[in-house]
């Protein structure tokens, strides 16, 4: 059974998949920037540019995934994928690092930000058609 993303599922279903690829790209870019930082190739210090870059794509890419996959109310779905990631987020420093929450006012303006970005990128005006050329019969 082949699945693409022009078949629409169910909202649940596509928010669990735009959290799967929030965290596969989390996970992805922090092994990245850890070899990069391990085989001294970038300093110390630009961890934390890394770490703003990797929310931004991640919670952007995830949005859109999700989006995609269910297919209407764009706006909304992105905002949701957003906070779900955000939650995630806070339930991974409240696991690993015995709840010192830190810079979260930045983290959620970073994932909403970019979450409104990705739900933008598909809103079109109702209405408002590109205007073709037309014909014009002389009789």
């Amino acid at each position: 059974m082949s699945y693409s993303l022009k078949q629409k599922t169910s909202i649940p279903f596509g928010l669990a998949w735009g959290w799967i690829v929030n965290v596969a790209i989390t996970l992805i870019s922090a092994i990245f920037v850890s070899v990069l930082v391990a085989g001294e190739r970038v300093g110390e210090n630009r961890i934390g540019i890394a770490a703003v870059i990797t929310v931004i794509l991640s919670s952007f890419c995830g949005a859109i995934v999700a989006a995609k996959r269910i297919g209407h109310r764009r706006m909304i779905i992105c905002l949701a994928s957003g906070g779900i990631y955000y939650l995630s987020l806070l339930c991974c420093t409240a696991l690993f690092f015995d709840g010192a929450f830190e810079g979260l006012g930045a983290a959620a303006l970073t994932i909403i930000g970019s979450s409104i970005v990705a739900g933008l990128l598909g809103v079109r005006q109702k209405g408002q058609k590109t205007k073709g050329l037309r014909k014009r019969y002389r009789a």
